[in-house]
């Protein structure tokens, strides 16, 4: 289950209809909640029938409203270092609204990595408290196109964080929170879901009610997470098959990303 103590300062990010935030504090889970949404107020009024803004007045809870994930200045606005968990449940970009935005981009698989790489960029370096509990949650599903993302593994290189493992996510604990789809009023069905946990904190002290993820190198794929394979026939299979040639062509794409960051930053600096 997604580890909170009440008296964590919890950030919740791209909350879509804000029924997560009110949720946490309705179930009692936590005390002191901040929550953001992309969308203006008005929007998130127009697209969701329900939705937690008259909870969180109710409450005297103020929401940051048009707060872009991706926006440094968005993460300035809030107050500097403040929070012990920042938050982000079932991130996903909406498909690509053109065959033109496709072919001079990166594709959806990387932009939804991208995403994530820079909320928890950002959550570190603006989010998280020093002493406090320095951890930062992404909630996601266990289904593709989530698990093509290789959440565990791909996202921090470079980057003042440890993954520290995964938790089993059961929405039912949270009572009133309405899984959504990404962009129009539809309930999602739920399925499997895990919150992955991160903290400049190597040796946290949560890492030991986590699952930690299985050591793939010599029995298996860790690009796939695939394995062990108790043949080289099987092995050969797995690598010959269309899962993991389009996995080593989106790891190869990441890779080329990270690299011109990496460029980008040094030329920042110099």
């Amino acid at each position: 289950m997604m580890i909170l103590e009440k008296d964590w300062r919890v950030l919740t990010v791209g909350d879509g209809d804000l029924s997560f935030s009110l949720s946490m504090i309705n179930n009692d889970f936590v005390k002191l909640v901040t929550p953001t949404v992309l969308d203006t107020k008005g929007k998130v009024l127009a697209k969701y029938q329900t939705n937690g803004i008259g909870g969180l007045q109710r409450l005297d809870i103020d929401c940051k409203y048009q707060f872009d994930v991706t926006s440094q200045d968005s993460w300035k606005l809030l107050l500097p270092n403040y929070y012990d968990v920042v938050i982000f449940q079932f991130p996903l970009l909406p498909a690509v609204g053109s065959e033109l935005s496709f072919n001079n981009g990166p594709s959806i698989n990387i932009r939804n990595r991208i995403l994530l790489r820079k909320f928890l960029m950002y959550a570190t370096k603006y989010g998280l408290r020093e002493g406090g509990a320095n951890l930062i949650y992404i909630t996601s599903k266990d289904v593709k196109p989530y698990i093509d993302w290789n959440i565990e593994t791909t996202l921090i290189d470079n980057l003042p964080l440890s993954y520290l493992g995964k938790s089993e996510f059961d929405a039912g604990r949270f009572t009133g929170y309405t899984l959504r789809n990404v962009d129009r009023d539809k309930v999602i069905k739920g399925t499997k879901a895990y919150t992955y946990a991160w903290s400049p904190i190597e040796q946290h002290t949560i890492s030991n009610q986590l699952i930690q993820n299985i050591d793939y190198t010599n029995t298996g794929c860790r690009y796939c997470k695939a394995g062990p394979f108790a043949t080289e026939q099987e092995q050969a299979g797995h690598l010959n098959s269309a899962r993991h040639k389009r996995m080593i062509d989106f790891e190869q794409e990441w890779r080329a990303y990270l690299r011109c960051e990496n460029t980008k930053s040094k030329h920042e600096e110099g």
